[in-house]
């Protein structure tokens, strides 16, 4: 009910006992989650998720591949029972933008395909062995998810996923799994302060549930619109609320995220223009020429930032 269009949805390794159907085993994963001892938070877990952004420059078949391929990459293709499903919409304060995202729930269970389990109590029934080594009761538990370390290689490893697939379309804009000062700190060395600029922020915030209100909804555009003319805040972060902070962090995130479209827009209209015309030879010809940087272009540069920085 909030505009969401599913695109795609998809099932995997669901036991026999569930009919082959995903409702029926995560409907029998609840029924034992209430069932497991709550002193025990590992055990009253009915299941994990994941939500990945994904690219709207990418087709559904495209970004439907990325997903696979993070499941394979992450062990959950092969070793748990998952579902994903693709959503799509626009996005809430931006019309230039669309949100489509996935969003992929699996069970923490290690399957064993060759001792399947027959019945939904055998499946959730917790993992132990006999006296001579062999398992019985369920299946074991992968407790690696729950590892930082884990999370960490998920984002390395979805943001290469997601960078092959764009360098395949010819996109050359690429995604990072870096926090945003690590970001900054890369452009900075490569002498890119203007796009370093751009990620001197806070990161913004998760908008949960809460500002599905339309009069939160509404704070947000008019903050969005007061950013955009370059009106300051009459209070400083501190000074604010929770909800006014996270209006104003999410706020500025848009603002800043249209300022860094448009400089790449800028960019490669300026890059298409150099070239125009000009002969393969030529265009070689620059790009094999030393750059020549004299000490007018540095104390210039120098003088720039000095005065930017006041």
């Amino acid at each position: 009910n909030h505009g969401e269009d599913l695109r795609y949805k998809t099932s995997n390794n669901v036991p026999a006992w569930a009919k082959n159907e995903a409702s029926n085993f995560w409907e029998e994963a609840e029924k034992n989650r209430i069932k497991q001892n709550y002193h025990d938070r590992q055990e009253a877990r009915a299941y994990r998720e994941f939500e990945l952004t994904l690219q709207m420059e990418l087709s559904l078949d495209d970004n439907i591949e990325c997903v696979e391929n993070f499941l394979a990459r992450t062990g959950i293709k092969n070793n748990h029972v998952y579902t994903y499903a693709i959503h799509e919409k626009p996005a809430r304060h931006d019309e230039d933008m669309i949100n489509i995202h996935a969003h992929i729930m699996f069970d923490e269970h290690i399957i064993e395909k060759d001792r399947p389990l027959p019945t939904p109590k055998d499946f959730f029934k917790r993992y132990s062995k006999n006296k001579d080594g062999q398992p019985v009761g369920g299946y074991k538990k992968d407790r690696s998810f729950i590892e930082k370390s884990f999370l960490i290689d998920a984002r390395k490893i979805w943001a290469d996923i997601v960078n092959e697939k764009l360098k395949e379309n010819g996109i050359e804009e690429q995604v990072s799994h870096k926090t945003l000062k690590e970001q900054q700190a890369d452009l900075m060395n490569k002498g890119d302060y203007e796009s370093a600029d751009l990620l001197n922020r806070t990161p913004a915030p998760k908008m949960d549930n809460i500002y599905r209100n339309p009069e939160l909804i509404q704070e947000i555009d008019t903050k969005i619109k007061q950013y955009e003319l370059g009106i300051p805040d009459k209070k400083t972060l501190k000074e604010m609320n929770f909800i006014e902070r996270n209006i104003s962090l999410y706020a500025k995130d848009i603002v800043l995220r249209r300022a860094a479209r448009q400089i790449q827009w800028n960019r490669k209209k300026r890059t298409e223009q150099f070239y125009k015309d000009r002969t393969e030879e030529e265009i070689k010809s620059i790009l094999e020429s030393p750059a020549v940087v004299t000490v007018k272009d540095i104390q210039d540069r120098k003088s720039t930032r000095l005065n930017s920085s006041h």
